[in-house]
C-alpha cells in the first residue's frame, strides 16, 4: 500500500465546510459558487467586489480602502486599536450572519459657526 501524504490527509480533515470539501474532493469551488468568494481558513463568504477580505488576518472589510488602512507594510493591524489623530476611532464594526465587517468612520466635519460671530 502507497504512503498517504499527509499534508493532503490534513487538508481532507480539516475541510469543515461543503465549499470546502468540495474543494478538496474535486480541485475546484463548485458551479453553484460562481460569484461567490470563499475564505478556506476561515469559511467567510461574500460575493461584493468592493469589499476586501484579508489572507492573512481573516478580518472582512466593507471596501478596498478599509483593508488598505489595516495594513501597515507587510503586517495586519486590528482596526479595534487604530484611532484618528484626533482619538476618534479610524473604523466601526457591524457583524450580520455572514459574519464581523470592518468599515472606516467618515467623520462629517461641521464648520465652527461660533466663530462667525
Amino acid at each position: 500500500m502507497e504512503p498517504q501524504n499527509p499534508a493532503q490527509t490534513d487538508r481532507d480533515q480539516n475541510a469543515t465546510c461543503i465549499a470546502c470539501a468540495h474543494a478538496e474532493r474535486h480541485g475546484w469551488w463548485g458551479v453553484g459558487n460562481e460569484g461567490e468568494n470563499h475564505c478556506p481558513d476561515c469559511h467567510r463568504y461574500w460575493n461584493s467586489h468592493r469589499e476586501g477580505h484579508c489572507a492573512s488576518c481573516c478580518r472582512h472589510f466593507a471596501s478596498n480602502a478599509a483593508f488598505d488602512a489595516h495594513r501597515y507594510g507587510d503586517a495586519c493591524v486590528d482596526p479595534a486599536t487604530l484611532s484618528r489623530q484626533d482619538g476618534r476611532p479610524r473604523f466601526s464594526v457591524r457583524v450580520t450572519r455572514l459574519g464581523t465587517t470592518w468599515s472606516l468612520v467618515h467623520y462629517r466635519e461641521l464648520p465652527d459657526f461660533g466663530s462667525l460671530r
